[in-house]
């Protein structure tokens, strides 16, 4: 069938029904603000499907038999403000509405509902909202199959878009507003934020976690500082505070940093809650780093925002592995966090410093020291967990290990993208070693997701775990480990070993480290296209990339 599918970028969602519809389907992909006419029509798309929720649908495409979009929210409140409009109002449902577009108005065709729990929309997207879609999306494609009837829910016209929650609606009151209140607010504000003072500065709050200890008897003072975040008082509490972004002025934009980059000038007298050894999975102390041992095996978490990873925080996951190391046990679960499992080097912090080349050059070592850690640690069967999804350096740190095995919702690209960058973490060395040279050479240069299940069928990863809710995959993630660690350890252990000096007679992974390292300096150097290339993804409105051209129409 040829597929028409319209997006406004290329974000995880678009990501995955693009991977999905491809691998079956004539596919064509297009932004959904511009398409041009003439090669729409030479195209002759047999199903349109948008996932624009701001694209309004014209009349040349209402013409079309079957112009489709699938849309956030349910019960006639759809559209960009329909997950913000529930969170809001505390609802405990929601879902993906299907909408065919004619020329007589919107008719709704189906809903694929889900469980909504008070999260954060990040949370709610990666983890649950971006299944419905692919779900939904499968669910047209067996319907325009069957050649049945499409079913009709309800005629809708076309007033069915949820309205923007106003400012003043999110406005945190520090004098009225507990704890939870603020965090709900938060999660309702979603990717915009929450403009508001933090030590006197004014930023974008977006996520934030209780503290169950420290007091203080006014609100919105600051209590403390742990690994990047700073905790503020509230009327009940205190609250965690891990990443915001500094409001823009007339000449000057900011990105998203840790709190404690953002607020540095008052912090001389905040005390430090210093964590020298990984925080138990079950402790209510704030942390983003925890560990836990469960039948001899020992599971490492690393909870960072957005996925991606600054210098700090690779050194202190960096301890934390030497931590797990020095366990008396025998197998180490690398789990990645509550969203993500890894993106790379955190270009947000990059752009905040002072000398941006030299932050990114100390950026790409500290994620290439674990690499080497994970490939050198000798006593040990690692295992890369991906139950969220991976990309850049994550995707290749998670590559380091003895074993890889991923959820079967998750997305991979093992690729470093669009900023220019040959990339490092000893990729030269273990993506070859899955997939062979051509086959990596291919992956690297396409730049394009992948599923899961297309990952295994490479050797790209090792086995898929199918699970519809997060307790059922960590579950067979157990189970999965448990049968490593009862398989003959020894012998395993053995083989890792000599399989390791092998390969180290044929290259050394000092020269592998080298090699990248020499093209990753290139990259970094100030005359660079990737400081252009850095700036515009983050500050700019992101095109297509130039790797889906072939699916383009133009």
């Amino acid at each position: 069938m040829r597929i028409l599918l319209l997006v406004a970028t290329f974000d995880e969602l678009s990501q995955r029904l693009f991977d999905q519809l491809r691998r079956q389907h004539q596919l064509a992909i297009e932004s959904s603000d511009h398409f041009p006419p003439r090669r729409f029509e030479e195209y002759k798309p047999e199903l349109i499907i948008n996932c624009d929720p701001q694209l309004a649908i014209s009349a040349t495409l209402r013409q079309h038999p079957h112009c489709f979009s699938l849309l956030s929210g349910i019960d006639h409140n759809l559209g960009q403000h329909a997950l913000s409009q529930a969170l809001l109002t505390k609802s405990t449902e929601f879902g993906v509405s299907l909408i065919q577009h004619r020329a007589d108005g919107d008719k709704l065709l189906a809903e694929h509902r889900f469980a909504l729990a008070p999260r954060s929309q990040q949370s709610i997207k990666l983890q649950q909202l971006n299944q419905a879609y692919g779900q939904l999306c499968q669910q047209l494609l067996t319907l325009l199959a069957s050649g049945e009837p499409l079913p009709l829910l309800a005629d809708i016209g076309s007033s069915h878009m949820a309205s923007p929650i106003s400012a003043q609606a999110l406005k945190i009151d520090w004098d009225a507003d507990g704890s939870q209140t603020i965090i709900d607010k938060l999660n309702a504000a979603g990717d915009e934020g929450i403009i508001d003072l933090l030590a006197g500065h004014s930023v974008h709050l977006y996520r934030a976690y209780p503290e169950y200890k420290l007091r203080h008897p006014k609100p919105q003072q600051l209590l403390g500082q742990r690994s990047g975040a700073v905790c503020v008082s509230t009327i009940d509490g205190a609250l965690w505070f891990d990443k915001v972004k500094p409001v823009r002025t007339i000449d000057q934009r900011f990105t998203a940093v840790s709190a404690t980059t953002a607020i540095a000038s008052k912090l001389r007298r905040v005390f430090e809650f210093k964590v020298n050894e990984p925080l138990p999975l079950d402790s209510r102390d704030y942390s983003d780093i925890r560990f836990e041992c469960r039948d001899d095996i020992g599971y490492l978490h690393f909870n960072f925002a957005d996925g991606v990873m600054n210098s700090d925080q690779a050194q202190r996951l960096l301890a934390a592995f030497h931590h797990a190391c020095e366990q008396p046990l025998k197998v180490i679960v690398l789990m990645g966090g509550d969203d993500h499992w890894g993106h790379g080097i955190d270009l947000g912090q990059i752009e905040a410093d002072r000398e941006p080349a030299s932050e990114s050059w100390r950026n790409a070592n500290a994620l290439n020291d674990i690499s080497e850690a994970i490939l050198t640690c000798e006593d040990k069967i690692t295992i890369a967990a991906l139950g969220r999804n991976a990309s850049a350096s994550g995707m290749m740190m998670a590559l380091a290990c003895d074993k890889v095995i991923a959820r079967d919702s998750v997305i991979l690209n093992p690729h470093y993208g669009n900023l220019g960058l040959f990339g490092a973490d000893y990729w030269t060395f273990t993506l070859p070693k899955r997939v062979g040279t051509k086959m990596a050479e291919q992956l690297t240069d396409n730049g394009l997701p992948i599923c899961a299940t297309a990952a295994k069928n490479l050797g790209l990863i090792d086995e898929v775990l199918s699970s519809e809710d997060d307790a059922g995959y960590l579950q067979a993630l157990h189970q999965y480990a448990t049968g490593v660690r009862q398989q003959n350890l020894v012998l395993q252990l053995h083989n890792k070993w000599r399989n390791r000096r092998k390969e180290e007679e044929l290259k050394p992974l000092a020269k592998y480290r080298a090699e990248e390292l020499v093209q990753l300096r290139r990259n970094f150097a100030d005359a660079s296209p990737y400081h252009q290339l850095r700036r515009q993804q983050l500050f700019e409105p992101q095109p297509l990339p130039a790797q889906l051209d072939p699916f383009r129409l133009a």
